[in-house]
């Protein structure tokens, strides 16, 4: 409960700030604009999401270790907002070491992204949050005589997390809580488009 209370604190400063920033960049007339202050929030053009694959490793918790994840990221971006709209699919899977378990879950989140654009360089670093569903399962072979326990249902997702893109590449880096089950990704993206 107190893990699920932190993220949506968590998740509630990073939209504050986003707001703040959409605010203040709006008020000064700069959001739009591709000359003025070194950081200012990239206009984006309408059109096909681009789309970038991911591949990397997610921390454990509950006694789970760390395991591999894959993600993938549909970006939309907004002709005239200073925000991007993404639906990020995502896959990881768990093992336990002083037990025979393994959890995975499969599921997306739909976020909304800011991304900035600094001035003399081509680097492009975002925050984003958001939220969305997983279908997680979880197994555990509790030994000779007894039934294995396995169970399998859709979990609701929060989360929030910030990268840098440069050329084709994206690093990124995920913090969710499924279901009071907290994980941290740490992502290598190779963006196909836009």
């Amino acid at each position: 409960m107190f893990r699920v209370l932190r993220l949506i604190t968590a998740t509630s400063f990073v939209t504050s700030t986003l707001a703040a920033t959409v605010q203040a960049q709006m008020a000064s007339g700069s959001a739009f604009s591709s000359k003025g202050s070194s950081a200012t929030v990239q206009r984006r053009t309408g059109g096909s999401p681009s789309l970038t694959l991911y591949g990397g490793l997610a921390t454990g918790d509950n006694g789970f270790d760390l395991g591999p994840a894959l993600a993938a990221s549909f970006n939309w971006r907004i002709s005239d907002a200073p925000f991007n709209v993404r639906v990020d699919p995502y896959f990881a899977y768990h093992s336990a070491d002083d037990a025979d378990a393994s959890l995975w879950f499969l599921g997306a989140t739909g976020n909304l992204e800011l991304a900035f654009r600094p001035s003399g360089t081509t680097a492009e670093p975002y925050i984003f949050g958001g939220g969305g569903f997983y279908f997680r399962s979880i197994s555990f072979d509790t030994g000779p005589g007894d039934e294995d326990f396995d169970d399998s249902d859709l979990k609701g997702a929060l989360g929030f997390g910030g990268g840098v893109r440069f050329g084709g590449f994206t690093l990124e880096a995920r913090l969710q809580d499924i279901d009071e089950f907290t994980n941290v990704s740490f992502l290598v993206g190779f963006r196909l488009g836009g």
